[in-house]
């Protein structure tokens, strides 16, 4: 069995939540919409982003991710470790693969 590949996953996933939502939520006559984008371009684009900075537990963390048109994810996370140092990453997802560039900060 060989390694899926990024945009393999995200089609089996979408694929998979498309069946469970149209057979056991309610039916759904995609026929009526056939002149909209399929549901791989519709959905293809987004981005979202938070950050979590708590002072009385010391927790801070956040992540910010978008997605083009091309398939190309891209985004960053960074988390307080408990030895006091900040863990960056920075992130590219494409059919090539998950690309990540891992740096730690100190002195937060």
């Amino acid at each position: 069995m060989g390694k899926a590949s990024f945009k393999e996953i995200l089609e089996n996933a979408s694929s998979i939540s498309s069946y469970c939502v149209t057979s056991y939520m309610f039916p759904f006559d995609y026929s009526l919409y056939s002149g909209l984008l399929p549901l791989e371009q519709y959905a293809s684009r987004y981005a979202f982003g938070y950050r979590i900075r708590d002072f009385n537990t010391g927790n801070d963390f956040g992540h910010k991710q978008n997605r083009d048109v091309d398939g190309v994810t891209r985004g960053q996370y960074h988390i307080l470790l408990p030895d006091g140092r900040v863990q960056n990453v920075i992130y590219k997802a494409d059919d090539t693969g998950f690309h990540a560039d891992v740096t730690f900060e100190t002195g937060h």
